[in-house]
């Protein structure tokens, strides 16, 4: 972050590529009531200021600088994201209720094969971003004493909104079925 301009910051990549990748998914991005604008620097390096501590900067290895990234599986920003690290006591209401902080909740669903990922659709781009930003590796205290860390990412598969009309025969089947 820029000390006379605290609204905007220096970020360097490890590449071209990746650096236009950012650029190409976050360029305009409605995020806390303004949009990004993304611009390449003049500066080739970044460095940081010598009033932060290093060591402070590496104390979580979720934020270390250095971490190794792929940019494996990158996805834009969309209104879909995927939950994962769910502890299997953790109710789907205790979820919707996080993310109805930062969002309308549009759609919800645990993964079929597994209790401990889901997806959940919310209603804006930039609603996700905010819920993103403030619940990716967020710690939850479950009752029973445990936490577990949530993961998030963005998601390019959304929930298919279920049919009413199709819900209704499918409840008739199984009233026929009894």
């Amino acid at each position: 972050i820029l000390y006379k301009k605290r609204d905007s910051a220096l970020v360097q990549f490890a590449d071209a590529s990746q650096a236009m990748q950012a650029r190409q998914h976050l360029q305009g991005l409605e995020l806390y009531e303004g949009s990004l604008s993304i611009s390449s620097s003049k500066n080739h390096q970044v460095t940081a200021s010598p009033t932060i501590d290093d060591e402070s900067l590496m104390a979580s290895p979720s934020t270390h600088r250095r971490t190794i990234y792929t940019g494996k599986n990158v996805v834009p920003p969309s209104n879909t994201l995927h939950i994962s690290n769910i502890h299997p006591d953790m109710m789907e209401d205790h979820l919707l209720q996080l993310f109805a902080q930062y969002a309308t909740v549009v759609a919800f669903e645990f993964f079929k094969t597994t209790r401990k990922m889901a997806k959940i659709q919310l209603d804006t781009v930039s609603s996700a971003t905010t819920a993103f930003i403030a619940l990716n590796n967020y710690t939850v205290q479950l009752e029973s004493g445990k936490a577990c860390t949530l993961h998030l990412a963005y998601s390019k598969h959304h929930i298919r909104p279920v049919d009413p009309a199709l819900e209704s025969q499918k409840a008739q089947v199984a009233g026929l079925q009894m």
